[in-house]
This record gives C-alpha cells, structure tokens and sequence, in this order.
C-alpha cells in the first residue's frame, strides 16, 4: 500500500490505524511479561495525548523538545504532536551541556518533554531558560490516557509542506545544524522504502535498538513500520542478553542497526565458531561458495542448516540486518552472508529524511552502499562520471533548508539538488560508493590530496589501535598541511590486557612504523599522541573530528580540574589502604587522577616506573605485588581493588627492596640452569660452526666489512649497545666480533622471539637471555649482573623494537 506524500504524518497515521485496527503495533516487556498494544489503543494513545499537549497550549507551529529515552511512548507524542500540527525537535539526552543549550535555545522551543529520570540530569543545563517543562513517568502518563480521550478531537488543518520536525545534526566537523524536515519529507522518503516491495512488509517485527531523536531510526524504525501496518519490538535494555531475548521471543524479522552493533555482533560469533571444530569450520568455507547461487535463485540457505545453533539464538524469523549511519567494513557485511545472514548497507543524510539508497536481498554488491530508491536521483557532481565527485541528490525527500540558516541552505540546495558533501561514484550497474567526505580532505603542501578515513582504515587493522583520527598538522591559511599527517590514537586497552602487554605506547609505535613502510611517504602519520579516553563520535559512531582536534591539542597540557568521584569510588576510597595508595600516586605522580586512568597513558608511567611504584607501595602500604600480578593492573582502580581484596587477609609481607638487593648480592643457584658459563667442549663446537656460518654469510650476502675491532676488548665484563634496525642485526653482529668475544658475549632479547619451540633448545647453547619486561624484569636484570660478574660481555639492543 503506497503513502501519500501530498498529506500529514497524522493523516497517514490515521489510515493505517483504520486499517490494522486489532493487529499488534507495539510488542514490550511489562513486569517481565511481554505484553502489546494494538494499532486501535496506539490511536486511542495519540489522541489523547494530542488533547492533552492542546491544553497545555501547544498548537500548530509550536516546537516542542523532546528529550526522551526509547519506549512506545516516544512514537505516541510524534504522531500526537503531528495531530496538532506542532513541529517536533528531539535531542539526544546524551549530548553535553553546552551542545544541548545551544539545540534548544536555537530552535526558540517554548515547550520540553522530558521523563523524571532525565529531568533530574537537565535541571542544571536548563535552570535559566523560560521552558514549559511536561515531566512523563507512569502515573502521569496514565493520567492522560484516562482523562484526555475525546472522541470530538479535531486535528489541525496542516500542510504536507508544513515543518514535521527539526532534527540536530550531531556534527562531526561543526556546530550542530536544525535539519527542517517536512511531512511531505518524510513520507516521501517512507514510500520510497515501500515501494522496493522487499524491505519491508506488514508482516515484518523490527527491534527498537537505535535511539529515535535521529532521523535514521525515527524512519526506519517509527514511521516505516507503523505506516505500513508492521510490529514495532522495545528490548527491555540494550544489555546483548536482553537484546538477543527480545529478537527471539517476539519474533523480531528486521534487525537495523549502525555498524559499531554490527561490528560487536561480528566479535562474538567469531569466538563462539572459534571453539567449533576445525572440520566444520572448512565445511561452513565450502558450502557458503555453494550457498550463494542456491540462495540467489532457489532461495534455499544453506548455511542456516550448518549453523542451526547459531541462527536459533536469533530467532528463526529473523529474515534482514540492515547497517547505516556510517560505513560498515566489508569484511565484516561478508561474514555475516559466510554464516548465513542478510546483511544489507545502506546511505543516506538527516538532510535526505534520510534514507538515499540501499542494497537489496537478491541485488547487492558488498562495499557498496546499493541503488538510489524509488523516486530519489543520484549524481556525481564531477566532468568526468568515471570520476570521483561530490553526491548530490534530488527528490521530495529532501529538505528545504537549516532552520535560520538562509545562507548556509543557498549554499547546501541549489535547483533542487542537494549537495551531500560526500564523495563518491557509481559504477555501470549504478551501484553508489562512499570514499570520503569533501570538507575532511587534506590537501598536503605537495598539493596531493588525502581521504583521512583511507589512511585511517589502513592503521586500524592493527588489533592494538581500537581508534583513531588523522588530520593535518599544521595547516596553512589554504588548509594545506606543511609538515605531513598527524593522529591521535585510542588504543585497545581490553586487547592489550588480554594479551598480557603492559608497554602501550612501545607496541603502538611499533604498530605505527610497521604499517607506514607499507604505505607511500606522504601517506604515513608523521607525528602521533595516545590518549587515555575514547575518541568523540556521533550517537551514530562517526568521529567528530573537530572535537578530536581539541583533545589533541590538550594532550600534554597541564589540567587542573578535579574529577568527580563516584559513589562507588568514594566507597573504594574510604579503605584506608586504598586511600593511603590513592594520595601516593597522587603526590608521586603529580596529578589529579581518575580512578580509570591507564598507568602508562593516563599517569605516563614507563614499565620501570611501575615497576618501581609496585616496590614504593610494598614498603607504604605492606602489600607485595609481583610482576605476573602486574599485567592484571592497568589502571589505578586496578590496583586499589587488588589492595581491597589484601586488606580482607592477614598479609605477612617482607620488605622487597631489601630482598631485592640480597638477591643482587647473592647469587641465583638456579640460574646455572639457564646461563651456560663454562661452555662445555659440545656447545663450543655448535657455537664454532654457527659463528662460521654467520661470518660467511654475512660476507657473501651482506657484504660485511668490520673496521675498529682491535678496540673491543676479548673479555669481559662490558657491555655492548649496537643500534636495531632489523632482524639481521644480532647475526651480523655475532659475525662482526671476533671468535673469541663472541664466545664470551650473551645476546639479551625479546622473550617472545627466543622462546619459541623451535629455538628455545638453543637459548642455553647460544647464550640468550630474554627479556619480557611485563613479567621477568627483576629476573631479567638479575641474570645480567650475574653474567657480567662472571667477566662476560652483554649485548643489549637499548632501543627495545626496531627503530
């Protein structure tokens, strides 16, 4: 059934209802029961609360805020405000206090309605603007019900071209701009999604994830089902457990989401195929090739079957995943189809109402963002069409312009195409691609032009790097960069937790240098910081990258603001071992921390300065902490709990720097077992051969010549400090020296390269020592002083990696 777009949101609204009358609309938990509503009760509602906001002397071209959390009674006020004609301006209750005054004072709303959870969090933003505040929570919502139905109600007399609502853009380069969108907008762009006829249909049940003050879920999610007759299904939280009851048990067939879900999902099953056997893992790899033409023209699924398990913890209805929002990595839409699931992407702008195109369940190319919908033309606004160009975009789905923004909407629309500020291209089957946005290229010194996101894409595939943003170091008046790209990064703390390394900014510089050798100079980021708190986004994960600049240039910068202490840290804190250990870290750091702060990048604590605090607090607060215990600490609330969980027990601790100093006095028995100091004749003969091999080698391949030698003495003890540029450097070095030193000379190393199967037999034979400094430092150091007070020689390579 079509939607006329030549009419209000109310009247469409009105039509449906008379039509599925007795046929559920909204599926929701209630005291751990799912109950429903039907769509007769959701006009009941509307009405209801249109003659209640009448009364409250709302009417038609009043802009009324909406702050509020996701529930049916969301939907129930639109379509209401709709009734009277009233335009609606929804805000994210997440966004800060200045972002939220400037939405509200700039949309000149006299009216808010708000819940009484929320409210207690917006008095201080709003306690000086002249708001007509309407605080919602269950009785009063009954109250309206009860006492507001009227069967004489007479909805305003509005134009299709009439303003529906304003909605915020979240603005990941700029101030927040107020989108007009009219009710000829969004019905427009409702009917276009209809008209593909495979979408959606009123049979479909689509889950409420997203928040609804977007334009994206405020159509795909509210107006989109309820105007063709489907279901709407309220998770009772966004807790995945929750989440993935409320798809299963209401029958959730459409699952829309952005792709920060879509990547987490993706996490998930891959741990949970992980622990199926290898055999069926290459069974799922054989029948997806196959599954693909049997599931294109015999829409038969194979992978359903091999994957039962998995497919019935979504619920055998479940038919579609669709991502937008932001651009979803391809790898992750294709495993998605490898395990059985349709996973469609789609683009689109609040400016577009806001979907543009999609791809489609039997007509999709992964990468892209689909075809244009139904009544909506795509261009690329580029000379060449084989180009990349700026999109632009035309039909009735497209607003007239920013709300008191003339210049700005000259500038946005011109003869009725919308300048999307995205770039992109369409290839022969008029598929769309995103590459980048217009206004967030770099253009460098050099004049080459760089899409940040590529670069970006390109760093993110290190499992270290959960984030990061790279822009233009210091830009000239043209917005060229003079001295190449700069970024800030937030790493993946849980990763690196979970893999035991506690030296952070070592491996990210690490990750850095190896994945720029791979890219063309102007390509590589020049300069680089870590942060400690996750990079700004959007509520729908785009970066916002002028925000991110601000952190960026903050970083190092001497802050003086306390941080506010929850009660929970307030309760940690009142340990008074926890607070002993708290105003330590305080006076010895000398900052104002955070419980969650990370101690190497929130306190820029290297591993030997953690080392040293761990010893510090052995002598102040009488608990030992080892350094296997040390990789479970990251932060400092890490620490308090593990002194929490001390001061519970009845600690008899020794005082570890004086047993560290007897240990460096006295010497290790055991350490004869790892550290071969009289060679015997078998080991003396492999070592003769292998420095035989790595002499000729070295000369042969690498061309080694040796000047100086005479200056290095024959014994020890001393040590040896060679720069580390790559692999070859300890071979060429053990072929450079001469036989005798390099028979005397124990190589210190990484343990994660010595201690491997293969050569781990030789590390006694071939003096080799490793070095984790997450986990044997003291060892480590220890086996050192034993060597060199046995007159050997040391080599260690002091920059740690390879520079």
């Amino acid at each position: 059934m079509d939607i006329n777009k030549n009419t209000s949101i109310f009247q469409a609204f009105t039509k449906i209802c008379s039509y599925r009358s007795l046929k559920e609309v909204f599926i929701f938990k209630k005291n751990n029961v799912y109950s429903s509503i039907t769509y007769e009760k959701l006009y009941e509602h509307t009405l209801a609360f249109a003659s209640f906001l009448r009364d409250k002397k709302i009417d038609k071209n009043t802009s009324v805020i909406l702050i509020l959390e996701n529930s049916p009674i969301w939907p129930e006020i639109l379509f209401a405000l709709s009734a009277i004609g009233a335009t609606l301006v929804p805000i994210n209750p997440e966004v800060d206090q200045e972002e939220m005054l400037n939405c509200i004072l700039h949309s000149e709303s006299k009216y808010l309605i708000t819940s009484t959870k929320l409210y207690q969090r917006l008095q201080k933003t709003i306690s000086h603007i002249q708001l007509n505040t309407i605080i919602l929570d269950d009785v009063s919502i009954q109250n309206i019900f009860l006492t507001h139905i009227k069967t004489d109600f007479f909805p305003a007399d509005t134009s299709s071209d009439d303003t529906a609502v304003i909605i915020y853009t979240s603005g990941t380069t700029a101030t927040p701009k107020g989108v007009i969108l009219t009710h000829k907008n969004l019905l427009s762009n409702c009917n276009s999604l209809v008209k593909l006829g495979i979408i959606i249909s009123p049979n479909d049940c689509i889950a409420a994830i997203l928040p609804f003050y977007h334009s994206y879920p405020l159509m795909v999610t509210i107006l989109l089902p309820i105007l063709t007759g489907a279901k709407i299904s309220f998770p009772e939280s966004m807790n995945s457990q929750h989440l993935i009851d409320c798809i299963k048990k209401t029958g959730v067939t459409i699952f829309i989401g952005v792709p920060r879900i879509f990547e987490i999902l993706h996490e998930r099953i891959k741990v949970q195929l992980n622990n199926i056997f290898f055999i069926k893992r290459v069974i799922i790899k054989i029948t997806f090739l196959l599954s693909k033409p049997l599931q294109k023209y015999f829409k038969i699924n194979t992978q359903k079957l091999i994957l039962s398990e998995l497919h019935k913890t979504f619920g055998k209805q479940l038919r579609l995943m669709i991502s937008g929002g932001a651009k979803l990595k391809p790898k992750i839409i294709k495993s998605f189809y490898e395990w059985g699931f349709t996973l469609l992407e789609g683009y689109g702008l609040t400016e577009a109402s806001p979907v543009i195109s999609n791809n489609f369940p039997n007509n999709y190319i992964i990468g892209s963002v689909g075809k244009a919908l139904p009544d909506i033309k795509i261009k690329i606004n580029t000379p060449d069409k084989n180009l990349i160009g700026e999109i632009i975009v035309k039909g009735d789905n497209i607003t007239p312009g920013y709300f008191k923004e003339t210049d700005l909407s000259k500038k946005t629309i011109k003869n009725g195409w919308l300048f999307t500020q995205d770039l992109g291209y369409i290839d022969k089957k008029g598929f769309l691609y995103v590459t980048g946005r217009v206004n967030e290229m770099i253009v460098l010194g050099s004049g080459k032009n760089i899409n940040p996101q590529d670069i970006e894409s390109r760093y993110k595939r290190s499992p270290f790097i959960s984030n990061i943003c790279v822009f233009n170091s210091m830009p000239d008046k043209n917005n060229k960069s003079i001295s190449g790209l700069e970024a800030l990064i937030y790493p993946d703390y849980k990763f690196f937790k979970s893999k035991k390394i506690i030296q952070i900014k070592e491996r990210i510089l690490w990750e850095i240098e190896t994945i720029s050798r791979v890219l063309p100079s102007f390509k590589r980021i020049q300069k680089y910081k870590v942060t400690k708190t996750p990079l700004p986004k959007t509520a729908l994960g785009k970066i916002k990258r002028h925000k991110v600049l601000e952190m960026y240039q903050s970083i190092g910068k001497q802050q003086i603001n306390e941080y506010p202490i929850s009660f929970e840290d307030k309760e940690l804190l009142s340990i008074p071992i926890c607070k002993k250990a708290y105003e330590f870290i305080k006076k010895k750091t000398k900052k104002q921390i955070n419980l969650d702060d990370n101690l190497e990048i929130g306190l820029e604590m290297d591993s030997l300065e953690q080392i040293g605090l761990l010893l510090d607090f052995e002598q102040i607060c009488g608990v030992t902490i080892d350094e296997q215990e040390l990789l479970t600490l990251f932060t400092v609330r890490d620490i308090l709990l593990r002194f929490k969980e001390a001061a519970g027990k009845n600690t008899s601790v020794d005082d570890s720097i004086s047993e560290l100093q007897k240990n460096i006095l006295i010497p290790n028995l055991n350490l004869n077992k790892t550290i071969d100091i009289n060679q015997s004749s078998v080991t003396l003969k492999l070592n003769y051969a292998v420095i035989f091999i790595l002499k000729t080698l070295s000369k042969i391949f690498c061309f080694l010549k040796v000047i100086g030698l005479e200056n290095i003495p024959e014994k020890g003890p001393f040590i040896i400090c060679p720069n580390h540029t790559s692999f070859l450097d300890g071979p060429l070095l053990a072929g450079a020296l001469n036989k005798k030193t390099t028979l005397q000379t124990y190589f210190l190393g990484l343990s994660s390269y010595f201690d491997i199967k293969v050569i781990s037999w030789l590390k006694k034979h071939l003096r080799f020592i490793s070095l984790d400094p997450g986990t044997n430092l003291n060892q480590t150091l220890e086996t050192c002083r034993y060597v060199l007070n046995q007159n050997k020689v040391l080599c260690i390579f002091p920059e740690g990696m390879r520079s």
